[in-house]
């Protein structure tokens, strides 16, 4: 096993755990990055998802959301999802008040090769 798998597996695992104390998830497994916003009295035409980057950005511009939902109703949030992600075949869904954005992460080809000794 690997350093750099050790690493991946560790992150992965604290990300999982964050995300499950949470309303808000964040999760990395070895195929894709998950992320999940609960938005309240945000209709699917009041959010901008984009990338800027590595970084995934999700925008809300709501004029109809009822007060009890200000802070979801016209906010900005960020997440760095680093250079394995795929965010241009990512795919966002919002239901029932509950986005979900599916990131699949870039197949990465091993780069080993034998350099012969003279």
């Amino acid at each position: 096993m690997t350093i750099d798998r050790l690493i991946n597996e560790a992150l992965d695992e604290l990300a999982q755990i964050h995300a499950a104390g949470s309303n808000q998830g964040f999760v990395h497994n070895k195929d894709e990055t998950v992320v999940t916003r609960v938005l309240p009295g945000v209709k699917r035409e009041e959010i901008t998802v984009s990338s800027d980057g590595t970084t995934l950005v999700i925008k809300t511009k709501s004029n109809s959301a009822p007060a009890w939902a200000a802070a979801y109703a016209n906010n900005t949030w960020r997440y760095n999802l680093g250079p394995s992600a795929n965010l241009a075949a990512a795919d966002a869904k919002h239901v029932d008040g509950i986005l979900t954005i599916r990131v699949p992460k870039l197949k990465q080809e091993k780069n080993q090769h034998f350099i012969s000794v003279n």
